[in-house]
């Protein structure tokens, strides 16, 4: 479904996030962050690091926030709160590049996006010792049982290789070599068909 397509099907949904996507104007992205403009005027810059500016419709800055201030947060989940809806800044951004790509659902219920690297929980990066990446490139869609599933391998598989990877929740052939215990073809599949990002 093409994005204009979008906001008029859901412009009145019931779905909050569906009708939040219908509010969006237009979508903007350099190599650092993305920036959204509202129906209403109001506009927002998402910097890929986590950290985001809001501005009013007359184009004053009202609201400033980066990694190491004190954010909302779900599960080590960065929120946003826009226009009285809550949404995860990598499910925002996923959404932001469907709408550049100009390549949308008919609905974004039931969809999740997982940040590839595990870096989408501050928790997480942490852990890992890598930096939040919220980039397009880092983040993908999928189940909720897929997420969940990536959630639970992804500091597993530092321990066990010694690296942190960006894998997709989708990879069946590292699901199934991850659940053998063979750390050897772990290693070996990663290093040949995985990004290295630590």
């Amino acid at each position: 479904m093409c994005f204009n397509c979008f906001k008029a099907f859901n412009a009145n949904s019931d779905n909050g996030i569906d009708a939040l996507v219908a509010s969006i104007e237009r979508v903007y992205q350099d190599n650092n962050c993305m920036y959204i403009e509202f129906d209403n005027g109001k506009a927002l810059e998402l910097d890929f690091n986590g950290g985001y500016k809001k501005y009013r419709g007359d184009g004053i800055m009202s609201n400033e926030c980066s990694i190491d201030t004190e954010m909302r947060l779900e599960n080590g989940h960065i929120q946003l709160r826009i226009e009285g809806r809550t949404i995860l800044i990598e499910r925002l951004v996923a959404i932001c590049h469907d709408i550049i790509q100009n390549r949308m659902p008919t609905s974004y219920k039931g969809l999740v996006a997982n940040v590839m690297d595990g870096s989408g929980s501050v928790l997480t990066a942490s852990k890992l010792g890598i930096p939040v990446n919220y980039h397009p490139d880092n983040i993908e869609w999928c189940t909720r049982q897929e997420n969940s599933v990536h959630g639970s391998m992804i500091i597993e598989m530092e321990k066990r290789t010694g690296h942190v990877y960006r894998y997709s929740a989708n990879d069946r052939i590292l699901r199934n070599i991850f659940l053998k215990h063979d750390n050897v073809k772990l290693r070996n599949y990663c290093q040949s068909n995985l990004v290295k990002i630590k």
